[in-house]
């Protein structure tokens, strides 16, 4: 599958920070993070370490447990959202405003299917809106993949970033230092793509609309 284009990219990133600010966000996530959807969509205050500037994400696709350094690029986007009132609380804010189904369905670990619709629909219209097509949201962790393989990281690096579960590659990439990681995660901003998705905007005109705002469904 050919990948996005920066231009196309842009185009989504303009399209989405124009009409959904807080799905925004959770796109700047998955791509600096490698998170899928579900993994960013749950993430409690409380698996983020601001000590030791790590998110833990529990509960993932593979049903295992394993976390993701915070780098600046991570750190801004965590910084901009609406502080929490206790570290329970979900990172990201519900993306259907009184959203009843929201709260409920993290606490029992799995994603609101309300927001995900919604996000859906939105996602949908942003594409359409910049004029791009099969762009999927999971498509981000390949294309941080991708970037990264064109930086030229080692295979490890790029297994270590997306978190993959297999026995095979697992042995290939524990043995890498939490520096060595801290240095993958940061060469992403470096990347034509992560100087797009960026938090705050670089380049982008206009009034900015807070980041947790919700989404015009």
């Amino acid at each position: 599958k050919p990948m996005v284009s920066e231009d196309e990219l842009t185009r989504v990133v303009r399209a989405l920070e124009a009409k959904a600010p807080a799905v925004l966000q959770r796109v700047r996530m998955a791509y600096f993070s490698g998170g899928r959807w579900g993994e960013v969509d749950k993430l409690c205050w409380n698996d983020v370490d601001d000590v030791n500037q790590v998110v833990t994400w529990r509960e993932t696709k593979t049903g295992e447990t394993n976390d993701t350094p915070i780098e600046p690029p991570m750190r801004a986007i965590l910084d901009a959202l609406p502080k929490p009132v206790n570290r329970s609380q979900i990172v990201f804010p519900p993306l259907v405003a009184n959203c009843r189904q929201h709260d409920s369905s993290h606490a029992q670990g799995v994603t609101c299917n309300t927001c995900y619709q919604s996000a859906r629909r939105v996602w949908k219209r942003a594409l359409a809106t910049a004029k791009v097509t099969d762009f999927r949201f999971h498509d981000l962790r390949h294309l941080a993949n991708s970037a990264l393989a064109n930086d030229g990281r080692p295979q490890a690096d790029l297994k270590a970033f997306c978190r993959h579960s297999s026995i095979t590659m697992t042995a290939r990439y524990t043995h890498l230092s939490d520096q060595r990681r801290r240095e993958t995660l940061a060469s992403l901003a470096k990347t034509p793509a992560g100087k797009i998705l960026q938090w705050p905007s670089s380049g982008h005109p206009g009034k900015r609309r807070r980041p947790g705002a919700g989404v015009k469904d």
